[in-house]
């Protein structure tokens, strides 16, 4: 054979080397934000007691309504460690257009956790559908009118509306946060695991930052009510927990993660 002729085999063979050495060490990319926990969901957007969001189940519309400060009480005891699991609701993916490992997104499940320090505290919205319906009837009773509209209440309340509302109900805060892997290591927001269907890919976990933090006070899980409206006897605005919902996890995370 001729040296010619054996160029292009050795470029074609290097090319494959290549391709195999990247595809070995694709990242697979996991996505925590917003993932459900034993302790209520990760609060990836920072959301406060009270904030709302407006969703319309029929169009898969959503967006964050303007804050009405609702009062809030503070658990009367904070604890100083706290160790939540049972992530669910990861989104996995990964690069070169590589499949994902059937076992993957349970074994991620399985070994993350969530470790939290200090002045570890829950706040619940104080009596949360009737703080809701006042604050919302005190705005129109003010000469707040826009609130109908911006609010899309007057559809809300007709008996097909297919209009919700997500309302964080009660957060969970603490001053320091860390991901950690029960049988892994986290370094950097990267999962090292020991899963064979994997070999030696890394696994990136999107979201990551959001809990792991250092601050004061700040609010890291998160739990949701999701309420249709409807007019009670005195003709005002009120609110009732959707009972058609539901897997919770599987309507809210993909909401909270588009918004």
């Amino acid at each position: 054979m001729s040296r010619r002729s054996v160029l292009p085999v050795l470029v074609v063979a290097l090319g494959l080397s290549a391709c195999r050495h990247n595809d070995e060490t694709a990242t697979y990319i996991v996505d925590i934000s917003h993932a459900k926990t034993d302790e209520g969901f990760i609060n990836s957007s920072r959301y406060v007691e009270g904030q709302v969001i407006v969703w319309n189940r029929e169009t898969g519309f959503a967006d964050v309504l303007p804050d009405l400060s609702l009062p809030f009480v503070a658990d009367g005891y904070s604890r100083s460690k706290l160790k939540v699991g049972s992530l669910s609701g990861l989104a996995v993916s990964a690069g070169l257009a590589k499949p994902v490992p059937v076992s993957l997104k349970s074994d991620v499940s399985q070994d993350l956790a969530i470790e939290l320090a200090d002045n570890i505290r829950g706040r619940d919205v104080r009596e949360a559908f009737t703080s809701f319906s006042a604050a919302i009837n005190q705005r129109i009773a003010d000469g707040d009118e826009s609130i109908r509209r911006t609010w899309f209440l007057e559809d809300a309340v007709k008996p097909d509306s297919q209009i919700r509302y997500i309302v964080v109900r009660r957060t969970l805060r603490a001053d320091r946060g860390r991901i950690v892997a029960n049988r892994g290591a986290v370094v950097n927001g990267e999962l090292k695991l020991a899963n064979l269907e994997i070999g030696e890919a890394g696994i990136q976990l999107k979201g990551y930052d959001k809990v792991e933090f250092e601050g004061e006070n700040v609010p890291v899980l998160a739990r949701y009510y999701i309420l249709k409206a409807f007019r009670n006897a005195k003709g005002n605005y009120d609110f009732e927990i959707d009972r058609q919902v539901g897997n919770k996890a599987e309507v809210l995370i993909p909401i909270l993660r588009k918004l």
